[in-house]
């Protein structure tokens, strides 16, 4: 009977095996994790960039912004922005290169990570996804932290809000005390498609007057993998194979204990 059953694993392994080990979805995020860019500085087309992902200003159009490529140096070299360029006064984040053991680390997933500020100079990034299936299920997956900026003291609150297509989520406002760091997590979400071509969105908000920072990296975006309906039949006849094989050996236990 052990021979039995072994056999019957062996098949049924080669048989799931090759749908088990089905490569993983493919990323569908370009530059995700930030590494692609034009080195340390605001993002606006004349100090640095962001390759794949395009920034759109939501309040205070004379700052142009401020979205930052920052590196783990955030809090101590920091970066130029258009009010500090070559003047040596970049924005910092504040940290113990700043001034503030708070833990501040940095990127967790390369060397570069976005920096979006949640006041005044608010700006969202955005990156249109296409090759989305109807109906798909895709798994999104971001780490992100809040800081805050060295210019300004006092305690405040920051939130995110996550869009893809025309579904969203938001993490809440989120208290941090005054040069407080929020350490890096993993926020993820499962989001249906419902077109082939749907706009992937970050919009940070914050405490008026006391500009938070939110920090972005390791964004990707996956297809949640889909059984094939012959899975099912498979797991089902092994299933019935198995427990045939598991009472049969139970009714002549039975009935030597009978005899």
């Amino acid at each position: 009977m052990r021979k039995t059953i072994f056999a019957f694993s062996v098949i049924f392994s080669n048989i799931f095996a090759p749908i088990a080990a089905m490569a993983d979805p493919a990323d569908l995020v370009s530059n995700g994790s930030f590494e692609l860019n034009g080195g340390l500085g605001q993002i606006n087309g004349t100090i640095s960039y962001a390759t794949d992902w395009t920034r759109t200003i939501l309040n205070n159009p004379e700052s142009e912004g401020f979205a930052f490529i920052m590196d783990n140096t955030a809090d101590s070299v920091g970066a130029p922005s258009i009010y500090t360029p070559g003047s040596g006064q970049n924005v910092k984040i504040w940290g113990p290169g700043s001034g503030s053991n708070n833990g501040f680390t940095g990127s967790p997933d390369g060397g570069y990570f976005m920096v979006l500020d949640g006041d005044y100079g608010r700006s969202s990034i955005s990156q249109t996804i296409t090759g989305l299936t109807l109906g798909q299920q895709y798994e999104l997956s971001v780490q992100w932290a809040i800081g805050q900026l060295t210019d300004v003291n006092g305690d405040f609150w920051a939130q995110l809000d996550i869009s893809f297509g025309s579904e969203s989520i938001s993490t809440g406002q989120v208290n941090v005390p005054n040069a407080g760091f929020r350490n890096w997590e993993t926020l993820t979400n499962t989001f249906t498609a419902t077109s082939s071509s749907q706009t992937l969105s970050f919009v940070p908000s914050g405490m008026p007057g006391l500009p938070p920072v939110i920090m972005l990296d390791g964004i990707s975006l996956n297809a949640v993998p889909v059984p094939e309906p012959s899975t099912y039949i498979l797991g089902g006849m092994a299933t019935m194979i198995l427990g045939y094989l598991s009472w049969k050996k139970q009714n002549r236990k039975s009935r030597r204990l009978a005899v």
